[in-house]
């Protein structure tokens, strides 16, 4: 078992060409793992496959399975992409480790391979003409599907942003702004938060302003004081009510029964439900309360 408790052994050489392996053999101190190791720095024999390059691209290859690949859009094969149609204005630049990493058989040597957005194990793609959310096979979403635009797009099993004061996701920067085609950008992007790539199972909803949240419960709870305040006028009226008897002129008491039962049964849980609300908006609505509905950190227009 790997690191981290994965399947795959920590160093796997199965997959080497059998003339590395005959070299490993044949020499004693790399056989029994003095030297060439990989330990502390030292130089590793893994698998490796060969970049299937295109005629456009020049390509920086590390020893084990890292590239930099300069050309132009392509995201698979050579006729892939916009570099396959013979565009201009299409150069990239792709940064990737693993090639074939995150394929079901595994990294092997001797065979060419082409760029794989959902096979290799880690990449950076930055291109000036793509269609990126195609490419790393996004759904839609609510700000749709960027076509033969630039885009940058970074895939790998765990991918992290830090930043020690404060991350921006803006969209659009001014009235004046051109994309890279030097077109005017006419529409606000908004941005999409989805998670498993899954856009019709639970359908994207606009994420709410906190403060105008707020300020709207705050109102729905003035108004259900204002019912309380009401309710507990009639409850009042009824106790005290009294009507006129037989005899000409002469009123009766209030009921005591009513009385006791309007006490009971309405004042006191009108009282004790003033206060639920009272209670729900300082610990809600509030920002010293608990369960402030608000981000403490984070906000959206």
């Amino acid at each position: 078992m790997g690191l981290g408790g994965s399947k795959k052994p920590i160093k796997n050489q199965k997959e080497l060409p059998e003339e590395s392996k005959e070299q490993i053999g044949n020499n004693e101190v790399q056989s029994v793992g003095v030297q060439d190791s990989g330990l502390n720095g030292q130089n590793l024999a893994e698998p490796v496959p060969f970049h299937n390059q295109a005629d456009c691209e020049t390509v920086i290859r590390g020893a084990n399975n890292s590239w930099i690949v300069l050309g132009r859009d392509r995201p698979g094969p050579k006729n892939s992409g916009y570099s396959g149609r013979g565009s201009t204005g299409a150069g990239s630049i792709d940064l990737v480790v693993g090639k074939m990493g995150a394929t079901k058989g595994g990294v092997k040597s001797n065979i060419y391979a082409d760029p794989n957005f959902a096979g290799d194990a880690a990449r950076i793609h930055i291109s000036q003409k793509t269609d990126i959310d195609k490419n790393f096979g996004l759904v839609r979403g609510n700000v749709g599907l960027s076509q033969a635009k630039s885009g940058i797009g970074i895939k790998a099993d765990a991918v992290r942003i830090v930043a020690r004061e404060g991350i921006k996701l803006v969209t659009g920067v001014g009235p004046k702004e051109r994309n890279s085609g030097g077109e005017k950008v006419k529409t606000t992007y908004g941005i999409d938060l989805i998670a498993g790539n899954d856009d019709e199972t639970l359908t994207l909803e606009p994420i709410p302003k906190g403060l105008r949240l707020v300020e709207t419960l705050r109102d729905l709870n003035a108004r259900i004081d204002e019912l309380n305040g009401l309710y507990t006028t009639i409850v009042l009226a009824l106790m005290a009510h009294t009507h006129v008897t037989t005899l000409p002129g002469a009123l009766t008491t209030p009921s005591p029964d009513f009385i006791v039962n309007g006490l009971v049964n309405g004042l006191i849980p009108a009282f004790g439900h003033k206060v639920k609300v009272f209670i729900d908006e300082q610990n809600n609505l509030q920002p010293y309360g608990g369960n402030w509905i608000c981000s403490r950190h984070n906000r959206v227009n």
